[in-house]
């Protein structure tokens, strides 16, 4: 029979090689749990990024500046609407948002976009034939503010409120 000697250092070894590769596992198992879920993360970051820059380039279209392009244009002092532009910005603003992209949305974000919908729907005429039809100062102010509105949404949806990278110099 063996002795005692032998015995007891052989179940001390087991038990610590057992509870070694217990706490090994579980360790390895946290850090791969850890790592998948920070790709997640950024996955989901990514295609929120996408998303906002997709609905982003959807409202240049609306940006006040020179030319025919945009949904309003400026002429002798007065406001015209480009109801082509209007409809276009509608229309894209309100697919970008329907799409995939919109998985993506704050409920903020969405409201925003909402705001800029339910706006152009009630202020445009969408069965004219013209190409342009005046509209006030007020309601031109109105309709840049919805799309300013968006804007500074995308941006706080980011975390781009304020850059300072370019004050601050590089990191």
């Amino acid at each position: 029979m063996p002795s005692t000697e032998i015995i007891i250092p052989a179940i001390a070894g087991i038990t610590t090689a057992i509870i070694s590769s217990l706490v090994g596992a579980w360790v390895t198992y946290r850090a791969l749990k850890r790592d998948y879920q920070n790709k997640y993360q950024m996955e989901l970051i990514n295609r929120q990024i996408a998303a906002c820059e997709t609905l982003w380039s959807v409202l240049s279209v609306a940006s006040r500046s020179k030319g025919n392009n945009h949904v309003l244009c400026k002429n002798n002092g007065k406001f015209l609407l480009n109801i082509e532009k209007g409809i276009e910005l509608h229309d894209n603003v309100v697919n970008t948002v329907n799409s995939q992209h919109g998985l993506y949305f704050s409920r903020e974000l969405r409201q925003s976009v909402f705001d800029l919908r339910d706006f152009i729907e009630n202020e445009i005429n969408f069965d004219l034939k013209d190409e342009y039809i005046p509209v006030s100062n007020t309601k031109a102010n109105k309709l840049d503010g919805y799309v300013q509105n968006i804007r500074v949404a995308i941006r706080k949806e980011l975390r781009l409120e304020d850059i300072n990278a370019a004050k601050e110099g590089p990191l």
